[in-house]
């Protein structure tokens, strides 16, 4: 970024940047053409500082999400995205804009055979979005359960364990009768 906070369109950085979007987008472009809707959760995690795209804060991040978007939706004509904005617990600086995404999401990874509707970060989400966005689970270790999500008014539109990698065997936290259970909850697709 230049001092006044504008991209240096003519950096190698810059260019090599649009050229990655581009590549992206072209991906989508092809499901575009063929009717296919994508779910896109893309510079996620970012307030936590460990991936490059949040380690200089949250003005650059914001920065970098509206140039994402708007080469993808704008420039290229990628128009098949269900953009999901990962956010933190106090991520309001981080905010990309209500029209830069359409869901809001968590990354929460409870300890094994905890089933926590985890109620606490589905309100900060909501307060976070003044209840305008979807809000999702897009991160976890077990798998809440569907019965305090009701009772606790925190009902996740999806959520998605991180499965077997990294050593963390994410799926064999949940056990088989509560995966059971879930999968044949009625309130559960």
């Amino acid at each position: 970024l230049n001092a006044d906070g504008s991209w240096n369109t003519s950096s190698t950085l810059y260019r090599n940047i649009i050229t990655d979007i581009d590549v992206v987008a072209n991906y989508f472009l092809e499901l575009q053409k063929e009717g296919v809707a994508c779910i896109f959760r893309p510079l996620h995690e970012a307030s936590g500082g460990w991936f490059w795209w949040g380690r200089e804060g949250a003005v650059p991040f914001v920065k970098l999400y509206h140039l994402l978007f708007n080469e993808m939706v704008n420039v290229k004509g990628v128009h098949n995205i269900i953009w999901v904005w990962n956010a933190g617990e106090h991520d309001a600086d981080w905010n990309p804009g209500d029209e830069y995404y359409d869901v809001v999401s968590a990354d929460i990874y409870n300890p094994s055979y905890d089933y926590s509707s985890c109620y606490v970060m589905f309100d900060k989400l909501k307060v976070l979005t003044e209840g305008k966005k979807i809000i999702a689970l897009s991160e976890n270790g077990p798998i809440p359960d569907m019965g305090k999500e009701i009772d606790e008014d925190a009902v996740w539109s999806w959520w998605m364990p991180w499965y077997q990698t990294w050593g963390g065997g994410f799926v064999n936290q949940t056990s088989k009768e509560q995966w059971t259970k879930t999968m044949n909850d009625d309130r559960v697709i």
